[in-house]
């Protein structure tokens, strides 16, 4: 497996908009964003909930702790694997505030937004110059 460029602090610091959300709330923002990661590549794939937890049985050996690792990794591995094929190579961001966006991101081809104030989860459609609603709590 490939090292991750990402230093686990700046990793944190890039999260910081989600430290409220729950530990169930951030496994759903995790599962959409993986849905819509894996939609990007493969536009016919779908994340059926029944499908996904039949494939994910192989794993049913790990503990909690250990299977946040391995989703870690996995991420990193993506991220790589994105980057090295010259896939991915906008410029991303993470943002957070206090209401819904409205404005484009600045300097960001790819963005996620979380209000703080609503729960609600946002992500940047570039190709329609439109902000999108993810999860809307």
């Amino acid at each position: 497996m490939a090292v991750c460029d990402i230093t686990p602090q700046e990793a944190l610091d890039d999260a910081k908009c989600f430290a409220c959300l729950t530990p169930y709330q951030l496994m759903q923002v995790t599962v959409s964003l993986l849905c819509k990661i894996l939609q990007e590549y493969n536009p016919m794939a779908t994340c059926d909930p029944n499908t996904l937890i039949a494939d994910a049985k192989c794993f049913d050996c790990l503990l909690p702790y250990q299977l946040q690792l391995v989703t870690v990794q996995l991420l990193c591995e993506i991220k790589n694997t994105i980057n090295d094929s010259g896939g991915g190579s906008g410029t991303g961001c993470v943002l957070c505030g206090d209401t819904d966006p409205r404005e484009a991101p600045e300097d960001c081809e790819c963005a996620v937004y979380y209000d703080r104030a609503t729960g609600r989860l946002w992500y940047w459609n570039d190709t329609t110059t439109a902000w999108v609603l993810l999860i809307g709590m």
